[in-house]
């Protein structure tokens, strides 16, 4: 059983990246921000009539497709999907690499 965020809140928490500071933004991670939901079998099989059965024994699974916006409040906190979070992240340390710029600096 999935559990119901009756609250906006519930699905947010602030995101631990150390001593990383965004331009002096706090980052909050929601994984309530998706644009839907992607099914497919949690079982696969190449002939028609077995994949039908195993559809009904064991079902689909759900993965959640995340939003690609990010939200600045105030010009104080982000707030966006944890996975978009990451790859803003890895963008941003190929950056400091590639530039020499540290960010912890800023």
């Amino acid at each position: 059983m999935m559990a119901v965020c009756n609250n906006f809140f519930d699905g947010m928490r602030i995101a631990n990246f150390g001593n990383i500071s965004l331009h002096g933004l706090e980052v909050i991670e929601n994984v309530q921000l998706t644009d839907g939901f992607l099914e497919y079998p949690s079982k696969r099989n190449k002939n028609k009539r077995i994949q039908k059965k195993w559809i009904k024994k064991y079902g689909y699974k759900r993965k959640p497709i995340p939003n690609k916006n990010i939200y600045i409040f105030e010009n104080k906190i982000l707030m966006a999907h944890p996975a978009i979070i990451k790859k803003m992240m890895k963008g941003m340390n190929k950056v400091e690499k590639s530039t020499g710029i540290n960010n912890k600096n800023i």
